[in-house]
C-alpha cells in the first residue's frame, strides 16, 4: 500500500547546506523516489544544553511509496551513518539528523522508533517547514492538522527561511 511519508532533516555541523543537499540525494537514491521538499530554514538550537552559535538548517521532505516505516527507518539510519553522523552525547552537533515525522496514519511505538515523531507538535522547526508541504495532513494521534498544530505551537524558536536554497 502506498503511504505518505514525512521526514525532517537537520544539520548544525560543518557545511550545513551541503549536508542537507547530500542527505536528500542519498535518500532519494535509496528510496528510489523523488521527494517534495519544503523550504529550508535556519533555526536557533532547540535544546537548552546546545551551544547557541550552532544554528540549524532544517527542512522537511514528503514522498509517497509502498514501504514500511521500519524500512524508512533503516534507510534514514544508513544515510546518517554514511554521512558520518556521530552520537557523542545527547543533542551533540550533528552533520545530519533524519527523523520520521509521519508514515501515513500509522501510530507506532516500539523499541526502535516512535511514529508520529514524539514532540513534533511542540517544535516550530518541524512544523513550519512541514506546513509548507503537508499543512492539511491530520496528525493521526492528536487529530489536528499540521497547520493547526503550528498555530497552537508555543515554541518561540526563531526561524529564517533560506531563500532559493533548492535553486543552488
Amino acid at each position: 500500500m502506498v503511504k505518505k511519508v514525512a521526514l525532517c532533516l537537520g544539520s548544525n555541523k560543518g557545511e550545513k547546506g551541503k549536508n542537507i543537499r547530500k542527505a536528500v540525494r542519498l535518500l532519494e537514491r535509496k528510496l528510489e523516489t523523488k521527494t517534495e521538499k519544503s523550504p529550508v530554514y535556519e533555526a536557533d538550537p532547540y535544546y537548552k544544553n546546545e551551544d547557541k552559535k550552532d544554528k540549524y538548517y532544517n527542512c522537511c521532505l514528503k514522498f509517497e511509496k509502498d514501504i514500511s516505516v521500519h524500512e524508512v527507518f533503516e534507510i534514514a539510519s544508513e544515510t546518517e551513518n554514511e554521512m558520518g553522523r556521530e552520537r557523542d552525547y545527547p543533542n551533540a552537533p550533528r552533520i545530519i539528523d533524519i527523523d520520521i515525522i509521519f508514515c501515513d496514519n500509522e501510530i507506532i511505538a516500539d523499541n526502535e522508533l516512535a511514529v508520529p515523531h514524539t514532540g513534533m507538535q511542540d517544535r516550530r522547526f518541524v512544523l513550519e517547514p512541514l506546513s509548507k508541504i503537508m499543512g492539511e495532513f491530520t496528525h493521526p494521534a492528536i487529530g489536528m492538522t499540521v497547520n493547526d498544530l503550528l498555530y497552537e505551537c508555543d515554541d518561540k524558536t526563531r526561524l529564517k527561511e533560506i531563500k532559493d536554497f533548492w535553486k543552488g
